[in-house]
């Protein structure tokens, strides 16, 4: 058995949503340990009262209806929620209206930040031009824009009407883009002027035309001018768009809990890719059990997610806005100007929560990077690691040159579910090499590896 490297903090763990949930359900021996492994075999045993749990627990805005889930002998026909109504949008723009919702960084862009309230307002006013341009529920909206803010709030202003929203990123080739919005056929795509990564500058505009004049569908195609705000803007622009539809006020359009949301795209390894469409509901109450459980995020909390816009942990990112957190977003390369960039930003901002990729950290640990030596990550409670499983080695190094207490947690999941297989968990130990849900959730013996 792997040696432990990490033990919860007592006071983070009774304060975490697992441990309440634990607790309210019987799974805590002596008001002290959580037996996770009996919680979740009745998580998975008891639908109705789990789910419903995660509904009400965790203040879901909607129509609940009458039943959790609805079985059948056809798997394919069984459904949950099947009475419920509820819009995504509306569950992610809550909370104190002041309180800062989205701060930004990236290479060839200034960084800026948005209040809850003045992410709400241009949400408004982009969903009422989207409306006035003839979107209706069910169209699809597609962005070939970077990591950035005006993705959220064209995803959410998406949403708020019922909309489908897909995305690709902007270093795409045109045989990518239309491989996937030539299938999902947008009715909208909002692109950028260009984008910067490690130091140069990619220009797009003339990429992005080319995709509008393939793909019929498109009947609005709108320019971010991301590298150059200040030259002489289009009528199609981002900037006019909000200026001259200026409101406060968001229609929120409640919809079946199996509607679409996204679009996402498999890999196309085998093939052009294949679209995969998640629904609002599915989509909202997996992200917030993870959230709220698996990487126990609390209002206030600062959390960043590296990722482009064409990797499903970007969805999975966004909302945590339901969680009342900041969401702290990078553009750019992970090692330009140096290797230390993204801790940098931990620093500065704050993090509670930094996710990455494990290769990244693999290529940190190469390249001995030891970010403890230049930067304070007091706040930060939680580093994730997906993409791939991450060896030993990248466990010592997190452990060694960046933290030693710190919870770090290897998450395993997939574009098909938008969300993961395996997470993390504030209520047990790290152990080196290895997910602590794996030891827990099949009842192994937990023995601690002599040094």
């Amino acid at each position: 058995m792997n040696k432990i490297l990490w033990n919860p903090d007592k006071e983070i763990m009774h304060s975490s949503s697992m441990m309440k949930l634990g607790k309210t359900f019987g799974f805590v021996k002596d008001d002290e340990n959580l037996d996770y492994a009996s919680l979740h075999n009745w998580s998975v045993n008891n639908l109705d009262t789990f789910w419903r749990e995660v509904w009400e627990g965790n203040d879901i805005i909607g129509n609940f209806g009458e039943e959790v889930f609805s079985s059948n002998e056809d798997i394919r026909k069984a459904s949950f929620f099947p009475d419920a109504e509820l819009n995504f949008a509306e569950n992610l723009l809550v909370g104190d209206e002041n309180r800062q919702a989205i701060s930004f960084h990236g290479e060839g862009r200034e960084s800026f930040s948005l209040t809850l309230k003045q992410l709400r307002e241009n949400v408004a006013s982009l969903a009422k031009w989207m409306k006035e341009v003839g979107v209706e529920k069910g169209d699809c909206i597609a962005t070939l824009l970077p990591n950035c803010p005006e993705t959220i709030i064209t995803m959410l202003a998406a949403s708020s009407l019922g909309a489908v929203f897909t995305s690709c990123s902007p270093d795409f080739g045109i045989e990518g883009i239309l491989d996937r919005f030539g299938q999902s056929k947008p009715k909208i795509l909002i692109s950028c002027d260009g984008y910067g990564y490690g130091g140069k500058i990619f220009e797009i505009k003339k990429k992005t035309i080319e995709v509008k004049k393939s793909i019929s569908s498109i009947n609005e195609l709108v320019f971010v001018n991301y590298l150059s705000k200040n030259k002489e803007e289009e009528s199609l622009s981002w900037n006019n768009i909000l200026e001259k539809n200026k409101t406060k006020k968001i229609n929120f359009e409640r919809v079946p809990f199996n509607s679409p949301l996204y679009i996402l795209y498999s890999s196309g390894t085998t093939g052009k890719p294949k679209c995969i469409v998640h629904s609002v509901g599915g989509v909202l109450l997996q992200h917030i059990k993870e959230h709220t459980y698996h990487c126990d995020f609390r209002k206030d909390d600062r959390i960043m997610y590296f990722t482009t816009c064409g990797w499903m942990m970007w969805n999975w990112m966004v909302s945590a806005l339901a969680k009342e957190v900041t969401l702290v977003i990078y553009d750019g390369s992970p090692v330009e100007p140096d290797m230390n960039i993204l801790f940098k930003i931990a620093d500065t901002e704050k993090l509670t929560f930094l996710g990455v990729s494990a290769k990244y950290i693999d290529s940190l640990a190469k390249a001995n990077v030891e970010p403890k030596k230049y930067f304070n990550l007091s706040s930060l409670r939680v580093i994730a690691s997906t993409g791939s499983p991450l060896g030993p080695l990248g466990y010592d190094w997190v452990y060694s040159n960046v933290k030693d207490n710190v919870q770090l947690s290897s998450m395993s999941g997939g574009t098909d579910l938008v969300a993961c297989f395996v997470g993390g968990n504030p209520c047990l130990p790290v152990f080196r090499g290895g997910n602590s849900m794996r030891y827990f959730r099949y009842g192994y013996t937990i023995m601690e590896e002599s040094e």
